[in-house]
């Protein structure tokens, strides 16, 4: 007998072929970076809601308007300092600058004359004006910054900013304030977010102030020779805060009112509707005088003896700025 031989067999194992353990890595990869994909999206539109928020506030601390039965209720960095922020406004709506006037419940000066040495305090009343000190409470590291959210700096268009000195603060309608995103921003959103400030955001011309005088005496005018005045004073902040009588300008026209037609019937006379009816303390006004939005003080007064005092007052009222729209009027009654 022959011994049995054993036959060879044959495996039916084999293992992957190349192209298949690439594809099954591949796989492998894809599954598992698809979470972090998503985690990256989210963070990206975080980021970017953050930003949007932050904006929010700074377009909220720059003016921001409100209204309570119906009145219009404003507040923010420009209605308290009468300009606008600089090209540091970021800096400039966290703390205060230096020199600047904080806020208080101010006395006012009036001044027909050509130096602030010249001007007068009115005692009668106060106005609420100076830095806050700061305008966003929310949103700010611990270094005192506000970043967008990919940790970016705002950025100010220093062309369009107002400045925080007396050069810069009576440019009238060339005047505006542009803030805008950084590129990452961009970069994710297709779009760059803004604030814009156009001149017409913030101030309004003297010449679209609308005061009425009224005259109920039917036996006396009050012709411009009996140096009777209406005056608004206005609050701008600067460097000069520790001299408020330089914060101050005075807008004045001279009243001049016929007598009343009849008894209970008054003659009217409105502010001047062009510039030159208008002066700025000693001098003539002109096209770059504006008046900031907010409240500010009016005074009627009779200097008859060509040296105003406060004792001249007769009347005090408060005209308050509205921006982009018909402003409110003033009514106030003169007498001979």
């Amino acid at each position: 007998m022959f011994p049995l031989k054993s036959l060879p067999q044959t495996s039916n194992q084999s293992g992957f072929t190349l192209l298949e353990l690439v594809l099954v890595l591949f796989i492998i990869a894809l599954v598992a970076s698809t979470p972090l994909l998503f985690i990256d999206e989210q963070d990206q539109q975080l980021r970017y809601e953050d930003t949007i928020q932050k904006i929010a506030l700074i377009k909220d601390a720059i003016i921001k308007r409100e209204s309570y039965r119906g009145q219009p209720i404003l507040s923010g960095f420009i209605v308290d300092n009468g300009v606008l922020p600089s090209e540091n406004a970021i800096t400039e709506l966290l703390e205060k600058p230096p020199q600047w006037f904080q806020l208080e419940q101010a006395t006012p000066y009036f001044n027909f004359g050509s130096d602030s040495s010249d001007a007068v305090a009115v005692t009668l009343i106060t106005q609420r004006k100076g830095h806050t000190g700061q305008y966003i409470l929310s949103g700010v590291d611990s270094n005192n910054d506000l970043l967008d959210g990919w940790g970016q700096p705002f950025i100010v268009d220093s062309s369009q900013a107002s400045g925080s000195d007396a050069d810069n603060i009576e440019k009238g309608a060339d005047v505006g304030f542009l803030l805008s995103t950084s590129e990452a921003v961009e970069a994710y959103s297709g779009r760059k977010p803004e604030i814009t400030v156009d001149a017409s955001n913030w101030q309004i011309p003297l010449t679209g102030i609308n005061i009425q005088l009224f005259n109920y005496d039917s036996s006396n005018a009050i012709p411009i020779t009996d140096d009777q005045h209406l005056a608004i004073l206005v609050f701008r902040n600067s460097t000069d805060g520790g001299t408020p009588t330089k914060l101050w300008t005075t807008y004045h026209f001279a009243v001049d009112v016929s007598k009343a037609p009849s008894t209970g019937i008054p003659a009217v006379q409105t502010s001047p509707s062009i510039i030159s009816g208008w002066h700025r303390n000693d001098s003539s006004a002109d096209a770059s005088d504006y008046i900031p939005v907010g409240e500010h003080p009016v005074l009627l007064l009779n200097d008859d003896d060509n040296d105003p005092q406060e004792e001249d007052i007769y009347q005090i009222s408060k005209l308050l700025v509205i921006p982009n729209g018909t402003q409110p009027t003033l009514t106030l009654t003169v007498s001979p």
